[in-house]
Protein backbone atom coordinates (compact mmCIF):
# COMPACT_ATOMS: atom_id res chain seq x y z
CA UNK A 1 0.00 0.00 0.00
CA UNK A 2 3.07 2.24 -0.09
CA UNK A 3 2.85 2.45 -3.91
CA UNK A 4 1.64 5.99 -4.70
CA UNK A 5 0.67 7.23 -8.16
CA UNK A 6 -1.06 10.16 -9.78
CA UNK A 7 -2.40 7.88 -12.50
CA UNK A 8 -3.79 4.38 -12.17
CA UNK A 9 -4.40 2.11 -15.18
CA UNK A 10 -7.91 1.10 -14.09
CA UNK A 11 -8.95 4.78 -14.46
CA UNK A 12 -7.41 5.69 -17.82
CA UNK A 13 -7.22 9.43 -18.42
CA UNK A 14 -7.72 10.39 -14.77
CA UNK A 15 -4.79 12.34 -13.31
CA UNK A 16 -4.93 13.07 -9.57
CA UNK A 17 -3.47 16.25 -8.10
CA UNK A 18 -1.05 14.28 -5.94
CA UNK A 19 0.20 10.69 -5.74
CA UNK A 20 -2.33 8.49 -3.95
CA UNK A 21 -2.46 4.81 -2.95
CA UNK A 22 -4.38 2.27 -5.02
CA UNK A 23 -7.23 1.83 -2.53
CA UNK A 24 -7.84 5.59 -2.50
CA UNK A 25 -7.94 5.75 -6.31
CA UNK A 26 -10.40 2.85 -6.32
CA UNK A 27 -12.61 4.63 -3.83
CA UNK A 28 -12.52 7.79 -5.97
CA UNK A 29 -13.61 5.74 -8.96
CA UNK A 30 -16.40 4.27 -6.87
CA UNK A 31 -18.02 7.36 -5.36
CA UNK A 32 -17.39 9.70 -8.34
CA UNK A 33 -18.39 7.43 -11.22
CA UNK A 34 -21.39 9.66 -12.08
CA UNK A 35 -19.34 12.89 -12.01
CA UNK A 36 -16.98 14.52 -14.50
CA UNK A 37 -14.38 13.59 -15.54
CA UNK A 38 -14.90 10.07 -14.16
CA UNK A 39 -18.11 9.54 -16.14
CA UNK A 40 -16.23 10.17 -19.39
CA UNK A 41 -13.57 7.46 -19.08
CA UNK A 42 -13.64 3.73 -19.73
CA UNK A 43 -13.22 2.04 -16.36
CA UNK A 44 -11.30 -1.20 -16.35
CA UNK A 45 -13.58 -2.36 -13.52
CA UNK A 46 -17.26 -1.49 -12.98
CA UNK A 47 -17.69 1.15 -10.25
CA UNK A 48 -19.00 -1.31 -7.66
CA UNK A 49 -16.01 -3.57 -8.37
CA UNK A 50 -13.74 -0.60 -7.54
CA UNK A 51 -15.36 -0.58 -4.10
CA UNK A 52 -14.93 -4.33 -3.66
CA UNK A 53 -11.27 -4.19 -4.70
CA UNK A 54 -10.64 -1.36 -2.24
CA UNK A 55 -12.22 -3.52 0.48
CA UNK A 56 -9.89 -6.42 -0.39
CA UNK A 57 -6.87 -4.11 -0.05
CA UNK A 58 -7.97 -2.48 3.20
CA UNK A 59 -9.25 -5.52 5.11
CA UNK A 60 -8.21 -9.10 5.60
CA UNK A 61 -10.71 -11.87 4.67
CA UNK A 62 -11.10 -12.59 8.37
CA UNK A 63 -12.04 -8.97 9.05
CA UNK A 64 -14.43 -8.58 6.10
CA UNK A 65 -15.97 -11.35 4.03
CA UNK A 66 -17.02 -10.29 0.55
CA UNK A 67 -19.68 -12.97 0.24
CA UNK A 68 -22.16 -13.04 -2.69
CA UNK A 69 -24.81 -11.08 -0.78
CA UNK A 70 -22.22 -8.41 0.10
CA UNK A 71 -21.43 -8.08 -3.61
CA UNK A 72 -25.13 -7.71 -4.48
CA UNK A 73 -25.54 -4.97 -1.89
CA UNK A 74 -22.43 -3.24 -3.24
CA UNK A 75 -23.88 -3.26 -6.74
CA UNK A 76 -27.28 -1.94 -5.63
CA UNK A 77 -25.87 0.80 -3.41
CA UNK A 78 -23.51 1.96 -6.16
CA UNK A 79 -25.97 2.10 -9.02
CA UNK A 80 -29.20 3.20 -7.29
CA UNK A 81 -29.76 6.39 -5.32
CA UNK A 82 -32.21 4.67 -3.02
CA UNK A 83 -32.02 1.02 -2.01
CA UNK A 84 -34.13 -1.06 0.35
CA UNK A 85 -32.54 -4.28 1.57
CA UNK A 86 -34.97 -6.76 3.08
CA UNK A 87 -34.02 -10.22 4.15
CA UNK A 88 -33.52 -12.88 6.71
CA UNK A 89 -31.73 -12.30 9.99
CA UNK A 90 -27.90 -12.41 9.95
CA UNK A 91 -27.52 -11.62 6.25
CA UNK A 92 -24.75 -9.06 6.72
CA UNK A 93 -26.94 -6.03 5.96
CA UNK A 94 -25.54 -3.99 8.84
CA UNK A 95 -21.92 -4.99 8.13
CA UNK A 96 -22.18 -3.88 4.52
CA UNK A 97 -23.81 -0.61 5.50
CA UNK A 98 -21.16 0.16 8.10
CA UNK A 99 -18.16 -0.38 5.84
CA UNK A 100 -19.77 1.36 2.83
CA UNK A 101 -20.59 4.44 4.90
CA UNK A 102 -17.14 4.57 6.47
CA UNK A 103 -15.29 4.22 3.16
CA UNK A 104 -17.47 6.92 1.59
CA UNK A 105 -16.35 9.26 4.36
CA UNK A 106 -12.72 8.18 4.02
CA UNK A 107 -12.81 8.87 0.27
CA UNK A 108 -13.98 12.46 0.61
CA UNK A 109 -13.54 13.77 4.16
CA UNK A 110 -14.99 17.26 4.45
CA UNK A 111 -17.64 16.72 1.78
CA UNK A 112 -19.60 13.83 3.27
CA UNK A 113 -22.42 13.83 5.80
CA UNK A 114 -23.92 10.51 6.86
CA UNK A 115 -26.73 9.81 9.29
CA UNK A 116 -27.29 6.28 10.54
CA UNK A 117 -30.67 5.87 12.17
CA UNK A 118 -32.08 3.07 14.28
CA UNK A 119 -34.76 2.54 16.89
CA UNK A 120 -32.59 3.30 19.95
CA UNK A 121 -29.01 4.07 20.96
CA UNK A 122 -28.63 0.46 22.07
CA UNK A 123 -29.73 -0.77 18.64
CA UNK A 124 -27.36 1.70 16.95
CA UNK A 125 -24.38 0.37 18.83
CA UNK A 126 -25.31 -3.21 17.96
CA UNK A 127 -26.00 -2.78 14.26
CA UNK A 128 -24.84 -0.53 11.43
CA UNK A 129 -23.13 2.06 13.60
CA UNK A 130 -21.32 -0.67 15.48
CA UNK A 131 -20.00 -1.84 12.09
CA UNK A 132 -18.77 1.67 11.29
CA UNK A 133 -16.71 1.63 14.48
CA UNK A 134 -15.55 -1.96 13.96
CA UNK A 135 -14.21 -1.28 10.49
CA UNK A 136 -12.70 2.04 11.54
CA UNK A 137 -10.68 0.20 14.20
CA UNK A 138 -9.70 -2.47 11.68
CA UNK A 139 -8.26 0.19 9.36
CA UNK A 140 -6.15 1.62 12.15
CA UNK A 141 -5.02 -1.86 13.21
CA UNK A 142 -3.97 -2.53 9.60
CA UNK A 143 -1.75 0.55 9.54
CA UNK A 144 -3.99 2.72 7.35
CA UNK A 145 -3.77 6.42 8.13
CA UNK A 146 -7.36 7.39 8.91
CA UNK A 147 -7.89 11.02 9.96
CA UNK A 148 -11.16 10.16 11.75
CA UNK A 149 -12.13 9.63 15.39
CA UNK A 150 -15.21 8.65 17.36
CA UNK A 151 -16.85 10.94 19.93
CA UNK A 152 -18.91 8.60 22.09
CA UNK A 153 -20.88 11.33 23.87
CA UNK A 154 -22.19 12.56 20.49
CA UNK A 155 -22.33 9.15 18.75
CA UNK A 156 -20.41 10.73 15.89
CA UNK A 157 -17.38 9.86 13.77
CA UNK A 158 -15.67 13.12 12.84
CA UNK A 159 -12.43 14.39 11.28
CA UNK A 160 -9.55 14.04 13.74
CA UNK A 161 -9.23 17.82 14.25
CA UNK A 162 -12.95 18.40 14.96
CA UNK A 163 -14.01 19.88 18.30
CA UNK A 164 -15.66 17.60 20.83
CA UNK A 165 -18.81 19.73 20.92
CA UNK A 166 -19.10 19.44 17.10
CA UNK A 167 -19.21 23.21 16.70
CA UNK A 168 -19.04 23.95 12.99
CA UNK A 169 -18.51 20.28 12.14
CA UNK A 170 -20.68 19.29 9.17
CA UNK A 171 -18.71 16.41 7.76
CA UNK A 172 -19.39 13.51 10.10
CA UNK A 173 -21.17 10.17 10.55
CA UNK A 174 -24.01 10.68 13.00
CA UNK A 175 -25.81 7.98 14.95
CA UNK A 176 -29.44 8.93 15.56
CA UNK A 177 -32.02 7.13 17.71
CA UNK A 178 -35.25 8.16 16.02
CA UNK A 179 -37.60 6.37 18.35
CA UNK A 180 -36.69 8.75 21.14
CA UNK A 181 -38.62 12.02 21.38
CA UNK A 182 -41.48 13.36 19.25
CA UNK A 183 -41.94 12.98 15.50
CA UNK A 184 -40.79 16.55 14.97
CA UNK A 185 -37.77 15.94 17.17
CA UNK A 186 -37.04 12.82 15.13
CA UNK A 187 -37.23 14.72 11.87
CA UNK A 188 -35.08 17.58 13.14
CA UNK A 189 -32.44 15.11 14.30
CA UNK A 190 -31.93 13.97 10.71
CA UNK A 191 -32.24 17.16 8.66
CA UNK A 192 -30.17 20.31 8.59
CA UNK A 193 -26.74 19.27 7.25
CA UNK A 194 -26.04 20.05 3.60
CA UNK A 195 -22.86 18.78 1.98
CA UNK A 196 -22.08 17.55 -1.56
CA UNK A 197 -22.35 13.89 -0.51
CA UNK A 198 -25.09 12.63 1.79
CA UNK A 199 -25.76 9.14 3.06
CA UNK A 200 -29.08 8.53 4.85
CA UNK A 201 -29.27 5.06 6.39
CA UNK A 202 -31.97 3.52 8.54
CA UNK A 203 -31.49 0.15 10.20
CA UNK A 204 -34.63 -1.66 11.45
CA UNK A 205 -36.81 0.73 9.43
CA UNK A 206 -39.80 -1.60 9.88
CA UNK A 207 -39.70 -0.99 13.64
CA UNK A 208 -39.75 2.82 13.53
CA UNK A 209 -43.54 2.93 13.52
CA UNK A 210 -44.90 6.43 12.91
CA UNK A 211 -41.36 7.84 12.83
CA UNK A 212 -40.66 6.02 9.58
CA UNK A 213 -42.72 8.71 7.88
CA UNK A 214 -40.61 11.40 9.56
CA UNK A 215 -37.41 9.78 8.27
CA UNK A 216 -38.73 9.64 4.70
CA UNK A 217 -40.00 13.23 4.95
CA UNK A 218 -36.53 14.35 6.02
CA UNK A 219 -35.03 13.13 2.75
CA UNK A 220 -36.47 16.07 0.82
CA UNK A 221 -34.29 18.28 3.01
CA UNK A 222 -31.18 16.10 2.94
CA UNK A 223 -31.06 15.78 -0.84
CA UNK A 224 -31.01 19.55 -1.37
CA UNK A 225 -27.72 20.80 -2.81
CA UNK A 226 -26.11 17.36 -3.11
CA UNK A 227 -24.20 15.95 -6.05
CA UNK A 228 -24.19 12.44 -4.61
CA UNK A 229 -27.11 11.29 -2.46
CA UNK A 230 -27.86 7.75 -1.32
CA UNK A 231 -30.62 6.42 0.93
CA UNK A 232 -30.39 2.90 2.32
CA UNK A 233 -33.10 1.15 4.35
CA UNK A 234 -32.63 -2.19 6.09
CA UNK A 235 -35.18 -4.42 7.80
CA UNK A 236 -36.77 -7.82 8.19
CA UNK A 237 -40.25 -7.55 6.60
CA UNK A 238 -42.80 -8.31 9.30
CA UNK A 239 -46.20 -7.37 7.88
CA UNK A 240 -47.78 -6.12 4.69
CA UNK A 241 -48.96 -2.91 6.33
CA UNK A 242 -45.93 -1.99 8.40
CA UNK A 243 -43.97 1.04 7.15
CA UNK A 244 -40.99 -0.77 5.65
CA UNK A 245 -43.01 -3.43 3.88
CA UNK A 246 -45.37 -0.76 2.58
CA UNK A 247 -42.50 1.26 1.15
CA UNK A 248 -41.01 -1.86 -0.46
CA UNK A 249 -44.27 -2.79 -2.19
CA UNK A 250 -43.56 -3.75 -5.83
CA UNK A 251 -44.80 -1.32 -8.45
CA UNK A 252 -46.37 -4.11 -10.52
CA UNK A 253 -50.13 -4.49 -10.32
CA UNK A 254 -51.03 -6.59 -7.33
CA UNK A 255 -48.10 -5.37 -5.23
CA UNK A 256 -46.69 -8.14 -3.05
CA UNK A 257 -49.14 -10.61 -4.55
CA UNK A 258 -47.39 -10.12 -7.92
CA UNK A 259 -44.19 -11.69 -6.54
CA UNK A 260 -43.24 -15.35 -6.35
CA UNK A 261 -41.51 -15.74 -2.96
CA UNK A 262 -39.40 -18.59 -4.37
CA UNK A 263 -37.87 -16.47 -7.14
CA UNK A 264 -38.26 -12.77 -6.33
CA UNK A 265 -34.88 -11.24 -5.49
CA UNK A 266 -35.07 -7.66 -6.76
CA UNK A 267 -37.69 -5.19 -7.97
CA UNK A 268 -38.64 -1.51 -8.01
CA UNK A 269 -41.33 0.17 -5.91
CA UNK A 270 -43.98 2.62 -7.04
CA UNK A 271 -41.75 5.43 -5.78
CA UNK A 272 -38.79 4.12 -7.77
CA UNK A 273 -36.80 2.61 -4.88
CA UNK A 274 -34.66 -0.40 -5.75
CA UNK A 275 -35.38 -3.39 -3.50
CA UNK A 276 -32.94 -6.23 -2.88
CA UNK A 277 -34.23 -9.31 -1.07
CA UNK A 278 -31.93 -11.78 0.67
CA UNK A 279 -33.77 -15.10 1.07
CA UNK A 280 -32.30 -17.22 3.87
CA UNK A 281 -33.38 -20.37 2.01
CA UNK A 282 -30.88 -19.35 -0.71
CA UNK A 283 -28.13 -18.31 1.69
CA UNK A 284 -24.49 -18.71 0.64
CA UNK A 285 -24.14 -20.27 4.09
CA UNK A 286 -26.23 -23.24 2.97
CA UNK A 287 -24.02 -23.94 -0.03
CA UNK A 288 -20.77 -23.16 1.76
CA UNK A 289 -21.22 -23.34 5.56
CA UNK A 290 -17.48 -23.54 6.13
CA UNK A 291 -16.68 -20.13 4.63
CA UNK A 292 -19.98 -18.43 5.44
CA UNK A 293 -20.95 -19.84 8.82
CA UNK A 294 -21.99 -16.34 9.98
CA UNK A 295 -24.79 -16.29 7.37
CA UNK A 296 -27.95 -18.41 7.63
CA UNK A 297 -27.04 -22.09 7.35
CA UNK A 298 -29.17 -25.20 7.12
CA UNK A 299 -28.73 -25.83 10.82
CA UNK A 300 -29.77 -22.31 11.85
CA UNK A 301 -32.83 -22.42 9.61
CA UNK A 302 -33.76 -25.88 10.86
CA UNK A 303 -33.47 -24.56 14.42
CA UNK A 304 -35.79 -21.64 13.62
CA UNK A 305 -38.34 -24.01 12.08
CA UNK A 306 -38.11 -26.28 15.13
CA UNK A 307 -38.72 -23.27 17.39
CA UNK A 308 -41.94 -22.75 15.42
CA UNK A 309 -43.07 -26.34 16.05
CA UNK A 310 -41.91 -27.54 12.65
CA UNK A 311 -44.14 -25.10 10.78
CA UNK A 312 -42.19 -23.95 7.71
CA UNK A 313 -45.06 -21.63 6.86
CA UNK A 314 -45.10 -19.79 10.20
CA UNK A 315 -44.90 -15.97 10.14
CA UNK A 316 -41.59 -16.02 12.02
CA UNK A 317 -40.01 -18.31 9.43
CA UNK A 318 -41.23 -16.06 6.63
CA UNK A 319 -39.84 -12.94 8.29
CA UNK A 320 -36.61 -14.19 9.83
CA UNK A 321 -35.64 -16.86 7.28
CA UNK A 322 -37.37 -16.14 3.99
CA UNK A 323 -37.06 -12.37 4.23
CA UNK A 324 -40.59 -12.01 2.90
CA UNK A 325 -43.60 -10.46 4.68
CA UNK A 326 -45.92 -13.11 6.12
CA UNK A 327 -49.31 -13.03 4.46
CA UNK A 328 -50.95 -14.29 7.64
CA UNK A 329 -50.05 -12.81 11.02
CA UNK A 330 -49.54 -14.85 14.18
CA UNK A 331 -50.87 -11.99 16.32
CA UNK A 332 -54.46 -12.10 17.61
CA UNK A 333 -55.73 -9.23 15.46
CA UNK A 334 -59.29 -8.73 14.33
CA UNK A 335 -58.27 -9.12 10.66
CA UNK A 336 -55.20 -10.52 8.93
CA UNK A 337 -53.12 -8.98 6.16
CA UNK A 338 -54.08 -11.91 3.94
CA UNK A 339 -57.79 -11.20 4.35
CA UNK A 340 -57.30 -7.51 3.66
CA UNK A 341 -55.62 -8.35 0.36
CA UNK A 342 -57.86 -11.26 -0.59
CA UNK A 343 -61.05 -9.27 -0.28
CA UNK A 344 -59.65 -6.14 -1.99
CA UNK A 345 -60.59 -3.75 0.81
CA UNK A 346 -58.02 -1.14 -0.28
CA UNK A 347 -58.97 -1.27 -3.95
CA UNK A 348 -61.55 0.88 -5.72
CA UNK A 349 -64.70 -0.15 -7.54
CA UNK A 350 -67.25 1.81 -9.53
CA UNK A 351 -70.95 1.99 -8.77
CA UNK A 352 -73.48 -0.14 -10.61
CA UNK A 353 -75.20 2.89 -12.09
CA UNK A 354 -78.70 1.42 -12.14
CA UNK A 355 -80.45 4.48 -10.74
CA UNK A 356 -80.10 3.60 -7.06
CA UNK A 357 -78.12 6.46 -5.53
CA UNK A 358 -75.47 5.63 -2.90
CA UNK A 359 -76.11 7.05 0.57
CA UNK A 360 -73.42 9.12 2.25
CA UNK A 361 -72.56 8.12 5.85
CA UNK A 362 -69.96 9.41 8.27
CA UNK A 363 -68.03 8.46 11.38
CA UNK A 364 -66.42 11.03 13.68
CA UNK A 365 -63.69 10.09 16.16
CA UNK A 366 -62.97 13.30 18.10
CA UNK A 367 -59.83 11.59 19.54
CA UNK A 368 -58.98 14.44 21.91
CA UNK A 369 -61.85 13.37 24.15
CA UNK A 370 -60.75 9.73 24.48
CA UNK A 371 -56.99 9.16 24.50
CA UNK A 372 -56.60 9.65 20.73
CA UNK A 373 -54.22 11.55 18.47
CA UNK A 374 -56.19 12.79 15.45
CA UNK A 375 -59.67 14.21 15.09
CA UNK A 376 -60.87 12.13 12.13
CA UNK A 377 -64.07 12.45 10.12
CA UNK A 378 -64.41 9.47 7.82
CA UNK A 379 -67.02 9.61 5.06
CA UNK A 380 -68.23 6.63 3.03
CA UNK A 381 -70.92 5.83 0.50
CA UNK A 382 -73.21 2.82 0.81
CA UNK A 383 -74.51 1.45 -2.47
CA UNK A 384 -74.24 -1.22 -5.13
CA UNK A 385 -70.81 -1.86 -6.65
CA UNK A 386 -70.44 -2.53 -10.35
CA UNK A 387 -70.47 -6.29 -9.74
CA UNK A 388 -73.80 -6.06 -7.90
CA UNK A 389 -72.44 -6.29 -4.34
CA UNK A 390 -74.07 -3.99 -1.82
CA UNK A 391 -71.18 -2.42 0.08
CA UNK A 392 -69.32 0.50 1.61
CA UNK A 393 -66.93 2.66 -0.41
CA UNK A 394 -64.81 4.94 1.75
CA UNK A 395 -63.76 8.45 0.81
CA UNK A 396 -60.45 10.02 1.80
CA UNK A 397 -60.37 10.64 5.57
CA UNK A 398 -60.69 14.23 6.76
CA UNK A 399 -58.33 15.26 9.54
CA UNK A 400 -59.79 18.21 11.41
CA UNK A 401 -57.02 20.59 12.42
CA UNK A 402 -57.51 21.87 15.96
CA UNK A 403 -56.10 25.27 16.92
CA UNK A 404 -55.10 25.34 20.56
CA UNK A 405 -54.43 29.09 20.39
CA UNK A 406 -57.90 29.89 19.05
CA UNK A 407 -60.47 31.60 21.27
CA UNK A 408 -63.05 29.18 19.88
CA UNK A 409 -63.29 26.06 22.11
CA UNK A 410 -61.92 22.94 20.43
CA UNK A 411 -65.28 21.13 20.44
CA UNK A 412 -66.90 24.06 18.63
CA UNK A 413 -64.05 24.08 16.09
CA UNK A 414 -64.95 20.47 15.30
CA UNK A 415 -68.66 21.23 14.99
CA UNK A 416 -68.05 24.19 12.68
CA UNK A 417 -65.96 21.96 10.43
CA UNK A 418 -68.80 19.43 10.35
CA UNK A 419 -71.18 22.24 9.41
CA UNK A 420 -68.92 23.12 6.46
CA UNK A 421 -68.66 19.49 5.36
CA UNK A 422 -72.45 19.11 5.58
CA UNK A 423 -72.86 22.02 3.17
CA UNK A 424 -70.20 20.63 0.81
CA UNK A 425 -71.33 17.00 0.78
CA UNK A 426 -74.97 16.88 1.84
CA UNK A 427 -74.18 14.62 4.82
CA UNK A 428 -77.28 14.19 7.01
CA UNK A 429 -76.97 13.99 10.78
CA UNK A 430 -78.99 10.76 10.88
CA UNK A 431 -76.12 9.22 8.91
CA UNK A 432 -73.36 10.53 11.18
CA UNK A 433 -72.10 8.36 14.06
CA UNK A 434 -70.01 10.05 16.75
CA UNK A 435 -67.74 8.49 19.35
CA UNK A 436 -69.31 9.80 22.52
CA UNK A 437 -67.11 7.85 24.94
CA UNK A 438 -65.07 10.74 26.28
CA UNK A 439 -65.75 13.17 29.07
CA UNK A 440 -66.46 15.99 26.59
CA UNK A 441 -69.50 15.27 24.42
CA UNK A 442 -69.08 16.49 20.86
CA UNK A 443 -72.50 14.99 20.13
CA UNK A 444 -74.10 17.39 22.63
CA UNK A 445 -72.64 20.38 20.83
CA UNK A 446 -73.58 18.97 17.42
CA UNK A 447 -77.16 18.62 18.66
CA UNK A 448 -77.25 22.19 20.02
CA UNK A 449 -75.57 23.78 17.01
CA UNK A 450 -76.68 21.65 14.07
CA UNK A 451 -79.83 19.90 15.24
CA UNK A 452 -80.93 16.46 16.37
CA UNK A 453 -80.03 13.28 14.61
CA UNK A 454 -76.39 12.27 15.05
CA UNK A 455 -75.88 8.77 16.39
CA UNK A 456 -74.08 8.65 19.72
CA UNK A 457 -71.83 5.65 20.25
CA UNK A 458 -70.27 4.78 23.59
CA UNK A 459 -67.36 2.46 22.78
CA UNK A 460 -67.38 1.06 26.30
CA UNK A 461 -71.08 0.15 26.28
CA UNK A 462 -72.53 -3.33 25.90
CA UNK A 463 -72.59 -4.75 22.37
CA UNK A 464 -75.93 -4.75 20.56
CA UNK A 465 -78.34 -7.59 19.86
CA UNK A 466 -77.72 -7.42 16.10
CA UNK A 467 -76.95 -10.69 14.32
CA UNK A 468 -73.20 -10.88 13.64
CA UNK A 469 -73.52 -11.76 9.94
CA UNK A 470 -75.66 -13.65 7.47
CA UNK A 471 -74.04 -16.97 8.46
CA UNK A 472 -73.20 -16.23 12.12
CA UNK A 473 -76.53 -16.26 13.93
CA UNK A 474 -75.07 -15.18 17.27
CA UNK A 475 -76.08 -11.87 18.69
CA UNK A 476 -73.29 -9.31 18.79
CA UNK A 477 -73.27 -9.26 22.59
CA UNK A 478 -72.55 -13.01 22.55
CA UNK A 479 -69.59 -12.60 20.20
CA UNK A 480 -68.13 -9.29 21.38
CA UNK A 481 -67.46 -7.90 24.83
CA UNK A 482 -68.32 -4.25 24.14
CA UNK A 483 -69.55 -1.93 21.41
CA UNK A 484 -66.14 -0.88 20.04
CA UNK A 485 -65.22 -4.52 19.51
CA UNK A 486 -68.58 -5.07 17.82
CA UNK A 487 -68.00 -2.15 15.47
CA UNK A 488 -64.48 -3.26 14.52
CA UNK A 489 -65.77 -6.82 14.20
CA UNK A 490 -68.51 -5.62 11.86
CA UNK A 491 -65.96 -3.76 9.73
CA UNK A 492 -63.91 -6.96 9.51
CA UNK A 493 -67.03 -8.95 8.54
CA UNK A 494 -67.93 -6.49 5.79
CA UNK A 495 -64.38 -6.83 4.47
CA UNK A 496 -64.57 -10.64 4.50
CA UNK A 497 -67.75 -10.51 2.44
CA UNK A 498 -66.11 -8.23 -0.13
CA UNK A 499 -68.34 -5.32 0.88
CA UNK A 500 -65.59 -2.74 1.56
CA UNK A 501 -63.65 -0.66 -0.95
CA UNK A 502 -61.12 2.17 -0.59
CA UNK A 503 -60.41 1.55 3.09
CA UNK A 504 -57.75 4.10 4.05
CA UNK A 505 -54.17 2.95 4.49
CA UNK A 506 -54.12 4.04 8.11
CA UNK A 507 -57.35 2.22 8.92
CA UNK A 508 -55.99 -0.87 7.16
CA UNK A 509 -52.81 -0.72 9.22
CA UNK A 510 -54.82 -0.41 12.41
CA UNK A 511 -57.35 -3.17 11.78
CA UNK A 512 -54.52 -5.63 11.02
CA UNK A 513 -52.54 -4.61 14.10
CA UNK A 514 -55.08 -3.88 16.84
CA UNK A 515 -55.21 -6.95 19.03
CA UNK A 516 -57.67 -8.64 21.35
CA UNK A 517 -57.25 -8.79 25.09
CA UNK A 518 -56.23 -12.42 25.62
CA UNK A 519 -57.94 -12.75 28.99
CA UNK A 520 -61.44 -11.51 28.16
CA UNK A 521 -64.47 -13.50 27.00
CA UNK A 522 -66.45 -12.61 24.96
CA UNK A 523 -63.68 -11.16 22.84
CA UNK A 524 -62.77 -7.59 23.54
CA UNK A 525 -60.23 -5.32 21.86
CA UNK A 526 -57.39 -3.79 23.80
CA UNK A 527 -58.03 -0.21 24.85
CA UNK A 528 -56.73 2.71 22.82
CA UNK A 529 -53.92 3.26 25.29
CA UNK A 530 -52.91 -0.40 25.32
CA UNK A 531 -53.17 -0.59 21.51
CA UNK A 532 -50.53 2.11 21.06
CA UNK A 533 -47.82 -0.45 21.81
CA UNK A 534 -48.98 -2.58 18.87
CA UNK A 535 -49.27 0.44 16.58
CA UNK A 536 -45.93 2.16 16.94
CA UNK A 537 -47.16 4.60 19.57
CA UNK A 538 -50.16 5.83 17.60
CA UNK A 539 -53.86 5.69 18.47
CA UNK A 540 -56.28 3.73 16.21
CA UNK A 541 -58.37 6.80 15.38
CA UNK A 542 -58.81 6.06 11.66
CA UNK A 543 -60.02 2.56 12.42
CA UNK A 544 -62.48 3.93 14.96
CA UNK A 545 -63.87 6.47 12.47
CA UNK A 546 -64.18 3.82 9.75
CA UNK A 547 -65.96 1.41 12.11
CA UNK A 548 -68.43 4.15 13.01
CA UNK A 549 -69.38 4.35 9.33
CA UNK A 550 -70.19 0.67 9.36
CA UNK A 551 -72.42 1.23 12.42
CA UNK A 552 -74.52 3.65 10.38
CA UNK A 553 -74.67 1.16 7.52
CA UNK A 554 -75.73 -1.62 9.88
CA UNK A 555 -78.11 0.06 12.30
CA UNK A 556 -79.64 2.83 10.20
CA UNK A 557 -79.51 1.57 6.63
CA UNK A 558 -79.96 -2.08 7.59
CA UNK A 559 -76.93 -3.53 5.82
CA UNK A 560 -76.11 -6.89 7.43
CA UNK A 561 -72.64 -8.32 6.60
CA UNK A 562 -73.05 -10.82 3.77
CA UNK A 563 -76.41 -9.62 2.44
CA UNK A 564 -77.07 -8.16 -0.99
CA UNK A 565 -80.21 -6.30 0.05
CA UNK A 566 -81.17 -4.13 2.99
CA UNK A 567 -83.04 -5.64 5.92
CA UNK A 568 -86.77 -4.88 5.59
CA UNK A 569 -87.38 -3.93 9.22
CA UNK A 570 -88.35 -0.32 8.84
CA UNK A 571 -84.79 0.82 8.41
CA UNK A 572 -84.05 3.77 6.16
CA UNK A 573 -84.28 2.91 2.43
CA UNK A 574 -81.10 3.30 0.39
CA UNK A 575 -81.98 6.57 -1.28
CA UNK A 576 -80.20 9.84 -0.86
CA UNK A 577 -83.41 11.67 0.06
CA UNK A 578 -83.96 9.75 3.32
CA UNK A 579 -85.68 11.92 5.93
CA UNK A 580 -84.98 11.82 9.64
CA UNK A 581 -87.49 10.09 11.90
CA UNK A 582 -86.40 10.76 15.50
CA UNK A 583 -88.53 8.00 16.97
CA UNK A 584 -87.22 5.38 14.58
CA UNK A 585 -83.62 6.55 15.05
CA UNK A 586 -83.95 6.35 18.83
CA UNK A 587 -85.28 2.81 18.53
CA UNK A 588 -82.56 1.68 16.14
CA UNK A 589 -79.77 3.32 18.09
CA UNK A 590 -79.48 0.72 20.84
CA UNK A 591 -76.34 2.32 22.26
CA UNK A 592 -76.52 5.25 24.65
CA UNK A 593 -78.75 7.96 23.20
CA UNK A 594 -80.27 11.29 24.17
CA UNK A 595 -82.39 11.90 21.09
CA UNK A 596 -85.24 14.29 21.46
CA UNK A 597 -88.59 13.26 20.03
Amino acid sequence: MSNLRREWPFLPGIVFDAPIPEYFALLQGWIKHEEEPFNTVAYKYPPHECFLRACRILYTPKQLSLHPWFEKMAYGHTHHRTMIVIGAASTGKSHFTGVATLLTMLADIGNVYATLVSTSKEALLKRSYASVLEYLNCLKANGIVVPLRFIAQKTAVVPHDASDDLTGVKSRIDGVAMSEGSEEDAKRSVIGVHLPRVRAVCDEFEMLGNRAKAFIAAQANLVQGTIDYRMLLLFNPMGLHLPGTQLATPRDQGGWASLNPDTAEEWFTREGHYVLRLDGFKSPGIKNPKDYSFLPTKSTIDHLIAMNHGNVDSPDVWTMARGFPPINSSARTILSDAELLKFKALEDEKWLGDGRSPVLVGGLDPAFTSDGDDCVLQLADVGYFLGGTLGIRFRDPIYIALEASSKVPIIYQVVEKIREIQKETGLQLIHLAVDDSGTQSVADVITRELGYGCIRVDFGARASDNQVSIVDSRKADEAWGNSVTELWGALAEYIRYGQVRRLSQKAADQITRRQFNDKRRPKILKSKLASRIDMGGRSPDDGDASSLCTWVARSVLGLKPGTSTLEPNGRAPIVSSSTFDAGRAMKLNNLRSTYGV
